[in-house]
């Protein structure tokens, strides 16, 4: 899947695209001549991958981290061979952290869809114990979370070094699928999020490690709403949440979004009532 046009050089007949590739957690470098031919894939490293191609395409900065290893900037030639490492954002005091175990899966569904997801477990993590589990998603149409990526903030190796597993779930909708996943939510917001969200209940409650009696989802915006949904139509499968800035009524909300995938209020009633 294409995410963004990086460079295009007309002298040399060559288009710079970022992309998934293989993996639609992940984000790379690719060139292509402008005629389709001579596809070459430009980074290497797992992850994800933030680039800035110089003018005539001989170079290419590249901003790149994992669930591993923190934002390191580095020089590449054209070809995708390093030239100079520019920075590196791990600092020696970062081995001193007790930090969480990070690990990145799929969740498969019943009906046959592969669910990207991201957790951080417990730094003395045992599995013959109980631990509650704190859902923090977003979950809004084409806006993906889980990457194959450092995270901005410690607070997941917080909540994990006191006990409590953070885990990131991407439903069907959320753009790993391309328009094939996104257009289910097409008049249907909330349906499939909250559906696919239930689903990794379900598959958590497998794990003895698990304690069903404190399952907690937390959100903003697009997820303050996903909250609300969880702890209502999810009510039999989360036991706690936290919404912020919810959104409670698609009738009240900014309509150049909500018109956008729900149509209006007299096209889509029922759509318009599932909050």
């Amino acid at each position: 899947r294409v995410t963004g046009i990086s460079k295009v050089v007309e002298k040399k007949k060559i288009v710079y695209f970022t992309g998934t590739g293989g993996e639609s957690t992940e984000n790379h470098l690719f060139s292509i001549k402008l005629n389709g031919k001579e596809l070459k894939k430009l980074t290497s490293i797992q992850g994800t991958h933030r680039v800035n191609v110089s003018p005539e395409g001989k170079y290419f900065t590249d901003t790149y981290s994992n669930i591993n290893t923190p934002a390191k900037m580095e020089l590449f030639s054209a070809k995708g061979k390093s030239i100079r490492m520019l920075g590196d954002s791990k600092s020696d005091i970062m081995d001193e952290y007790n930090l969480g175990k990070v690990e990145l899966f799929t969740i498969p569904t019943t009906d046959g869809w592969e669910l990207p997801a991201k957790w951080t477990l417990p730094p003395d993590f045992d599995k013959t114990k109980k631990y509650p589990v704190r859902f923090s998603i977003y979950g809004g149409p084409n806006a993906a979370s889980v990457r194959n990526s450092a995270g901005y903030s410690l607070s997941d190796h917080y909540y994990a070094q006191n006990g409590i597993i953070t885990i990131s779930v991407d439903h069907r909708g959320t753009g790993h699928y391309g328009k094939k996943g996104v257009a289910l939510m097409h008049r249907n917001l909330g349906k499939w999020e909250t559906h696919d969200y239930i689903e990794a209940v379900k598959w958590l409650w497998e794990k003895p490690f698990i304690d069903p009696e404190r399952i907690g989802i937390t959100g903003s915006s697009y997820g303050g709403y996903m909250t609300l949904m969880a702890l209502t139509a999810g009510a039999d499968y989360f036991t706690h949440g936290l919404a912020s800035s919810a959104v409670t009524s698609w009738r009240l909300y900014d309509n150049v979004y909500t018109e956008r995938f729900m149509d209006t209020p007299e096209q889509n009633p029922e759509g318009m009532s599932t909050v």
